[in-house]
């Protein structure tokens, strides 16, 4: 039995009863701990059989990062998640030795230091599964901690009214390319980044087709005429553009808040505009699997978010209560 340090890393080796065990890892005291609990399992009779060649954390996110995110829309986002999660355990910790007890110490420091909110957690949490999954198909880890999720209640939908809209239209009275972004996300439901990045050769026949996006779910839009105008008006103005808008996201997103602020309506974001989009349609009468299809939602759930909204709703499964003595077939 001997611990030996080699470059950054301290690797532990065991022999017991002909069979040779070894295990690396980032510091002296958890060596230290592998190889008191290792001879413990073996002298006790516990199947100890591992994997060889444990990943560390970095090295689990850096294969799962080229399987799972790179060149997605998603991959700066767990950039940044993974960037926590090693700041929080370290890049050189083995996987191994990230147990659920360990998991739920994480979600704890996320809450109370970092005042994460319930679906940021599980946006973390989700990240760190899926390097855990990656781990377990490459036989690079030998468990997998548990999860137990955070629930995330449906928050309250935030949509402007028409007179709403025509407020934040008149703050933005000398700032035509916020005024016609508004207009597009109220009358399309496109997301932000689909505003930004999609061609004007993707405005055809009275439409906008939308090929990439958050679901990999292609969709078409009708065009309203206001949005009709305004496409032919912007094309006109830079013949040699090949997007309606030049403005990055990050500057869309303060000048929409600084709105807010100022129009006293601090719940209006830029994703605002889509659920107005959405709120509209619902509003007046239309289905829910139309909206679906315009929104671009992955599952009719995402949408029925919205069903509240519709006329009458409800009416029709209450008036049966009036009707006393009916039987109802």
């Amino acid at each position: 039995m001997s611990i030996r340090k080699r470059g950054n890393s301290f690797r532990v080796e065991i022999t017991f009863k002909g069979q040779r065990y070894n295990a690396s890892f980032p510091n002296r005291a958890e060596a230290q701990f592998w190889e008191q609990d290792m001879l413990f399992k073996l002298r006790n009779g516990v199947d100890v059989t591992l994997k060889k060649d444990v990943w560390t954390l970095s090295e689990g996110f850096s294969k799962t990062y080229q399987l799972e995110w790179a060149n997605t829309r998603g991959e700066k986002t767990q950039r940044i998640n993974g960037k926590q999660l090693m700041n929080y355990f370290g890049p050189n910790t083995l996987l191994d030795l990230i147990d659920t007890e360990s998991v739920l110490e994480f979600k704890l420091y996320c809450k109370s230091e970092r005042k994460n909110t319930d679906a940021t957690v599980n946006r973390k949490y989700s990240c760190l599964s899926k390097i855990f999954t990656i781990a377990e198909q490459y036989k690079k880890c030998n468990q997998k901690p548990t999860f137990i999720w955070e629930s995330e209640p449906d928050g309250k939908i935030r949509w402007l009214t028409w007179e709403e809209e025509d407020q934040y239209l008149l703050y933005f009275d000398d700032n035509q390319q916020i005024k016609d972004i508004i207009m597009l996300g109220c009358d399309t439901g496109m997301r932000a980044g689909e505003m930004l990045s999609v061609p004007f050769t993707d405005y055809q026949n009275g439409k906008v087709n939308i090929w990439v996006n958050k679901n990999d779910k292609p969709r078409s839009v009708p065009l309203t005429p206001r949005v009709l105008e305004m496409i032919g008006r912007r094309q006109m103005s830079d013949p040699y553009a090949t997007t309606p808008f030049r403005i990055s996201y990050s500057w869309l997103r303060k000048m929409i808040k600084n709105a807010s602020k100022d129009l006293q309506y601090p719940d209006v974001t830029l994703h605002t505009l889509r659920h107005t989009f959405a709120s509209r349609l619902v509003q007046a009468g239309r289905p829910l699997y139309n909206v679906q299809e315009l929104m671009g939602h992955k599952t009719p759930s995402m949408t029925e978010r919205y069903a509240h909204l519709a006329p009458n709703h409800g009416a029709e499964d209450i008036s049966v209560l009036v009707h006393r003595g009916v039987e109802m077939a």
